[in-house]
């Protein structure tokens, strides 16, 4: 009679074949005598199920490391999501179609995140259009003041442009400021050689013959900074960066957790498994 084929060694007895041999040290021999099975079989079964094993393990760090730079590519966004923040700017991430950017959406849907980014950009959204107002205010009243080309009849339309532009680097400072438009003075008469003087203004310098016109900026200086801390939109945007701390705070909280967790809930589709 044909020989018929030998059932499969349950798995359970061959696991416990390859335990004797890597823990306890037994021969194919030994377990063979032991479980009464020919030594053979023994011997090809052991070589499968090493293998078998073997193949999953690096199967398994493969996966390992994908799914490791996976988490850090992410973790590496929300630095530079978290930087853009800290920083007072858009957080653009919200339309972007970035993989990176898909994987982390996907990853904390069921976050206060991506609603966190909105609510911040939405809210610096409000703050661009009072902002833009009173830039434009500065600079019309700058070129219609009749002061100002008295004290700068040379190069007249260069130096009215510069003290336009101090006056909204001043004015973007406030806003940078905490608490927001804190009224430190920030100018000064510099005396220089043969009774001449300048006034420095944030980053501008501005030189005079004489150290009373000097003085006359500086005047035409604190009655514009007072002048402007009037204004119904300037008004508007200190009410405004009331919230803006809150909103900052709020979102850095919820950027960190990504940051330095470093493990993500959930799938998305850029999983490595």
């Amino acid at each position: 009679m044909p020989r018929g084929r030998k059932p499969m060694v349950d798995l359970k007895i061959r696991r416990e074949w390859l335990r004797l041999l890597e823990e306890e040290g037994w021969t194919p021999t030994q377990i063979a005598e032991q479980a009464n099975y020919d030594v053979r079989t023994v011997r090809n079964y052991l070589r499968l199920d090493s293998e078998d094993r073997q193949r999953k393990q690096a199967t398994l760090m493969v996966y390992r490391d994908a799914l490791q730079a996976h988490y850090h590519d992410m973790s590496g966004l929300a630095e530079t999501l978290n930087a853009q923040l800290q920083k007072g700017e858009p957080v653009a991430a919200v339309l972007d179609t970035n993989p990176t950017i898909i994987a982390l959406r996907e990853h904390t849907k069921h976050t206060t995140l991506w609603m966190k980014i909105e609510k911040w950009n939405t809210h610096l959204q409000k703050i661009q259009g009072p902002e833009k107002l009173v830039q434009d205010q500065i600079k019309d009243k700058i070129e219609n003041d009749h002061r100002l080309r008295t004290l700068f009849p040379d190069n007249q339309k260069q130096m009215i442009y510069s003290f336009a532009a101090a006056l909204i680097s001043q004015f973007r400072r406030w806003m940078r400021e905490s608490p927001p438009f804190n009224p430190v003075k920030n100018y000064f008469i510099e005396s220089l050689e043969g009774g001449s003087a300048a006034l420095r203004y944030n980053a501008y310098r501005f030189d005079f013959k004489t150290r009373e016109d000097a003085e006359a900026l500086q005047q035409i200086v604190a009655e514009y900074e007072a002048i402007i801390r009037q204004w119904p939109e300037a008004t508007e945007i200190m009410d405004l960066l009331k919230d803006k701390d809150k909103l900052q705070n709020d979102l850095s909280e919820e950027l960190s957790y990504s940051i330095y967790r470093r493990v993500f809930p959930g799938k998305c589709r850029y999983c490595p498994w």
